[in-house]
């Protein structure tokens, strides 16, 4: 009796050391930096978020840095370690302008795709960046915007659609139409890419400054939001969900969703994704329930839930709003694992770091539960550091679950980004 007495005591002691400890039986998601950005060459302030190839290398763009920004490549070594190379600097001529706020996009043969903004000749840009046998990158400009109906200043990346056309949005358009955004498409005939002008917003309900990716579903319909528009919130709306339907060559604009600000959220900035049911999922970067106040704006973002009716419309519901302990700002939209949970990030609040007084940010995931409740786990927060701070976009996940982003701040404080430092790319596994 005296032993087994002493042993229970023995194993509870062991349990408590082995938790305290933060032993394999308490431990948690892996954090690590990946590159750490040195402003000159390979650029600083990385705002979009990455893409991975079929190897599980990864993309991305640096808003600053080199000279006018840049793209680059991180390639996992067999050690475990990660080599970074600058594919394009967007000082290179033949290109005017660069500064890019949106992501790539691969296509099948391995060819990189996005947009940036305005250069000294013109109001932004779609290229094109090519590997060629020496292991450099050609760079191509696919379509000149010219500030008029066709627009200005994208600030999202392109996607494809089967067909291999592509498509994106400027954030406004010129003296023709307003000055709200455009949906645009590009089409290659001969080597030569042609835009059509899918939809002009107009400043009023059906909505104002699109700035994410757009989404296709199933059908071949295109989804996005507007980060203004719509109604409520003052002059500006409280930003909108729309959809683009195609018919006869002809593709309809229909605002799905108006937000209303306040609890329900306002001022959507993220690409939205669905899942396999057709249910579509975003964020909005500020409103909600949380006491943050960010650009002026007050509540700490959603993530929101819109589901089809079988009568028509869709069905809204808020999954997630932060309280701002951990993270407020979804100006990033959310991601699915192979299981059903969410992954995302907010840009602010959390851990108050030296050169991020709003707090640094973090990463969250969410898990569905019954009565679709979900939960949230909080997987990091930034410290502002060494280790980034400020993950304003999307995640990526790989085969394996591991989370890849990017933070605008943190990591190296050299040249132009001595105070703030020039971002990172970050690894979670969970």
């Amino acid at each position: 009796m005296h032993r087994e007495i002493v042993r229970s005591c023995w194993l509870a002691a062991l349990l408590a050391i082995l938790l305290s400890n933060g032993s394999v039986l308490a431990a948690g998601p892996e954090y690590r930096v990946l590159h750490r950005f040195q402003d000159s060459p390979d650029g600083s302030q990385p705002f979009a978020g990455l893409v991975m190839d079929t190897a599980g290398n990864l993309y991305g763009t640096t808003y600053r840095g080199g000279i006018e920004g840049t793209v680059f490549r991180l390639t996992r070594g067999s050690n475990g370690l990660w080599t970074e190379s600058v594919l394009f600097d967007f000082s290179d001529p033949p290109v005017s302008g660069g500064y890019p706020l949106g992501g790539v996009t691969l296509d099948t043969a391995g060819n990189l795709y996005g947009a940036a903004g305005p250069g000294a000749f013109n109001n932004g840009f779609v290229f094109q960046l090519t590997p060629n046998s020496s292991g450099f990158w050609n760079g191509d400009v696919l379509h000149t915007f010219t500030g008029n109906a066709d627009g200005i200043q994208p600030r999202a990346g392109v996607i494809f659609d089967k067909a291999g056309n592509l498509y994106g949005t400027t954030s406004m358009s010129g003296p023709v139409g307003g000055s709200c955004g455009t949906v645009f498409q590009l089409t290659p005939s001969n080597g030569v890419w042609q835009e059509n002008i899918l939809h002009v917003f107009t400043c009023k309900k059906d909505g104002w400054f699109p700035s994410a990716n757009l989404v296709f579903d199933k059908a071949g319909n295109l989804y996005g939001t507007t980060e203004w528009g719509g109604v409520g919130c003052g002059y500006y709306g409280c930003g909108t969900v729309f959809k683009l339907t195609p018919a006869n060559g002809i593709w309809n604009k229909t605002t799905i969703y108006a937000f209303k600000g306040g609890s329900d959220g306002s001022e959507p900035t993220s690409t939205l994704v669905f899942d396999k049911a057709g249910n579509l999922y975003g964020t909005t970067s500020i409103g909600g329930v949380g006491p943050c106040t960010i650009e002026g704006g007050s509540g700490c973002g959603t993530v929101f839930k819109l589901t089809p009716r079988h009568t028509g419309g869709w069905k809204k519901t808020v999954i997630y709003g932060p309280d701002g302990s951990s993270g407020g700002g979804l100006f990033g939209g959310v991601v699915f694992d192979r299981a059903g949970n969410l992954y995302g990030t907010a840009a602010f609040y959390g851990i108050v770091g030296p050169d991020c007084a709003g707090g640094c940010g973090s990463v969250f995931k969410l898990t569905p539960g019954t009565g679709g409740v979900w939960r949230e786990t909080t997987l990091y927060e930034f410290h502002g550091t060494h280790d980034g701070g400020e993950p304003f976009d999307s995640l990526v996940l790989d085969n394996a679950g591991n989370i890849y982003g990017t933070t605008q701040y943190g990591g190296s404080s050299i040249g132009t980004c001595q105070v703030l430092g020039c971002g990172v790319v970050f690894e979670i596994k969970p």
